[in-house]
Formats: C-alpha cells, structure tokens, sequence
C-alpha cells in the first residue's frame, strides 16, 4: 500500500474541518429560524426547516419568518446583508463538495494541492484562452491555505448567525436558547440515572 505523504494527510484533513464548519453555519441558520418562530417546538422547528430543501431556501424561509415577525427595520437590514454574505459563501461550499477530487501540485516544492474536476478531465476543459491554472485557485484548485480560508469564512459565519440570533431573540423578547438539549437529551439521561438500581456491594 503506497505511503501517504504528511502534508497529504494535513490537507485531507483540513478539507474536513472546512465541511465541519459548514455543518455549523447550517444549524446556526436554522437556530434563527427556531428562535423566530417560538413557541414552536424545536423537533418541530428542525422538521420544519429540513423539509424545506436546499440551504438556499432555508435562507429564503428564514427572510419570510422574519419579515412577518420583526418589525426593527434595521434588525432585518442586518440580517439580509448576513444572509447575501451566506450566499457567496454557500457558493464556495459547493465547490469544495460537488465533483470529484484528486490530490495534485501546481507548483515545485509546493504542498499537495487538491484539484477539483466535475468529471474525470483535464482540468484545462475548464481554462478561458489566456488563463493559467493558478487562476482558478480556490474555484476548482484548493491548496492548504484555501482551505483554511474556507474554514475561517464559515466559523466567521455560523458565530454572526448566533450573534443575530440573540438580537432577534431579545427583540421579540424570547429566549435564544434551544430548548431540545434539556428536554429531550439531557432529561432522559437524567430519567435513566435516576431509575437505574444502586450498586451492590461485593461481598
């Protein structure tokens, strides 16, 4: 089995914790959601949030809850311009995700780079007449450093979203906590604790 180079592994994995970011931004969009729409239940909110499809639509979903619920014109001024900066970071996600991926270098001495293709070509299928392949670093070519951009770019996001939430939770005078974790995680555990039989003694 041929040995997989260090910096092989590092980009690997920081392909993945770019994903994890993302997951992030995705729940923190729909805690907006749950918080607009209380006193709906949070299972009952995320059902709701999920059915609606693509994150394109949870976003547009979020916008027509908030239109009805929030009448702080600049609150929702707020949350639009969070909402256009999700949507350009929504389109870096698809690239890192859709296609096939394989690990290349564009340059000697350089990190292995991750070339993406959406199908099994030569990336020059994707070249304009005087374009390099570098140009399309962080389009179709991600190295280390571009993935690290990406997971920044999301943190930075799924943190605003939480930052908004607490506004539109304080201006609707609601809490902007998630009820689900105490009621239907933490409150079982503590159920099973407290019916489970004590110890025994050894002899």
């Amino acid at each position: 089995m041929p040995k997989v180079a260090p910096e092989n592994d590092a980009i690997r994995l920081k392909f993945v914790d770019a994903l994890d970011a993302w997951v992030k931004v995705e729940h923190a969009l729909w805690k907006v959601f749950y918080v607009i729409l209380k006193p709906m239940e949070a299972g009952q909110s995320q059902s709701l949030f999920q059915a609606v499809g693509s994150f394109q639509s949870q976003r547009d979903a979020v916008m027509v809850v908030a239109g009805g619920a929030i009448s702080d014109v600049d609150l929702l001024g707020e949350l639009e311009t969070l909402q256009g900066r999700a949507r350009g970071l929504a389109t870096k996600r698809n690239n890192l995700v859709h296609g096939r991926w394989l690990m290349a270098s564009t340059r000697a001495k350089d990190p292995s780079t991750l070339m993406r293709f959406y199908r099994p070509a030569n990336i020059t299928q994707f070249l304009k007449p005087g374009e390099t392949l570098l140009s399309k670093k962080g389009k179709y070519i991600f190295d280390f450093q571009d993935l690290q951009n990406c997971e920044r770019e999301f943190k930075t996001l799924a943190t605003d979203y939480d930052a908004i939430r607490m506004k539109i939770a304080a201006h609707l005078g609601v809490s902007p906590h998630i009820e689900l974790l105490e009621k239907d995680i933490v409150g079982p555990i503590r159920t099973t604790i407290q019916r489970s039989d004590p110890p025994q003694e050894g002899p």
